[in-house]
C-alpha cells in the first residue's frame, strides 16, 4: 500500500512514524520503525503485518 511520509520521533530502539494513506480517506497511521525514518513527505511503501483498529473519540 504506498502512503506518504509524515513526522518521525525516535523512542529508544524505534522510530514512531506517522503516515498518511491516500487510499484510506488520507487517514493518518502511526507506525514503528527499526530503521530512520524516510523525509517527511516522501513517498514509502507501507505493510501492515499486525496492528489495533480504535473507534475515534466522539
Amino acid at each position: 500500500m504506498a502512503a506518504i511520509a509524515g513526522h518521525a520521533l525516535y523512542q529508544g530502539g524505534h522510530w514512531r512514524v506517522s503516515v498518511r494513506v491516500p487510499t484510506l480517506a488520507d487517514r493518518l497511521l502511526e507506525v514503528e520503525s527499526r530503521t530512520p525514518p524516510p523525509e517527511p513527505g516522501s513517498a514509502v511503501g507501507l505493510q501492515v503485518l499486525d496492528g489495533w483498529v480504535l473507534p475515534a473519540e466522539a
